[in-house]
């Protein structure tokens, strides 16, 4: 069973141009994406997924320079983007990463494949109720043919996974909860605004010398003590949809 990492990527959004290629640190977000991702164990090959849009080839001159797979495809429809990735490099399932998120939590995509290789007929697993921006997602490489198949609608096309949560007849899906002081799905810890680059460069200048593998369990205990820096981003997350 193949389990491939794959991180979508781009630069062309629209509230926060080329947010992906901006510094945390020493690093791009993406390459602090790629570095966490690469950190879990349980993972056969990890690869980016960006777009043929010329100006995503920064993004594809980065990988090469990481050594890292990169492949291209469709802007807007991001389904087929990991369909053909998926399928290019063999997966047997596959674990979605967003790239604006550098603090997604390598422990959690590894505890998320042992699941799968315990629960293999679930075409979905999701550790939820995690403060954004930390969690990952996987499902089945059948279950993304058949939704690439199948699925016409923009928003399965643009994100993917509403298909599995959508169609809980056609797709088995495990969704668990997650325990403990992680579990605070109120606290804001991804990347779409000018806000919330703030509240990450912060928390990257404080966390230095354990950059970019930060604890996400240090990072949480931190931010429950600075009501200042919960606050940065708080317009942010009342007004995005």
């Amino acid at each position: 069973m193949k389990v491939v990492g794959i991180i979508q990527a781009r630069t062309g959004s629209t509230r926060l141009p080329s947010k992906v290629l901006m510094p945390l640190g020493n690093r791009t977000v993406l390459e602090v994406v790629i570095e966490r991702v690469r950190a879990a164990c349980n993972l056969d090959q990890v690869i980016v997924a960006t777009t043929v849009e010329p100006r995503d080839q920064g993004i594809a001159e980065l990988c090469e320079r990481l050594n890292i797979l990169c492949t291209r495809g469709s802007e807007s429809d991001v389904l087929e983007r990991y369909y053909q990735s998926a399928k290019q490099y063999g997966a047997d399932a596959i674990i979605r990463v967003t790239s604006d998120c550098p603090l997604v939590d390598s422990n959690t995509i590894d505890e998320i494949v042992r699941i799968h290789r315990a629960l293999p007929h679930y075409d979905y697993i999701l550790k939820d109720k995690m403060p954004i921006g930390l969690t990952s997602e996987l499902f089945t490489m059948k279950a993304l043919e058949d939704a690439f198949m199948n699925m016409n609608a923009d928003h399965h096309r643009e994100h993917i996974v509403t298909a599995f949560t959508e169609y809980t007849d056609r797709y088995r899906s495990f969704i668990y909860e997650c325990p403990g002081l992680l579990n605070n799905p109120q606290l804001r810890l991804t990347l779409d605004t000018r806000e919330d680059y703030e509240l990450l460069s912060t928390l990257f200048h404080v966390f230095s010398e354990s950059a970019p593998l930060i604890s996400v369990t240090e990072v949480v205990a931190f931010m429950n003590n600075q009501p200042e820096l919960k606050a940065l981003n708080d317009s942010t997350k009342n007004s995005l949809p």
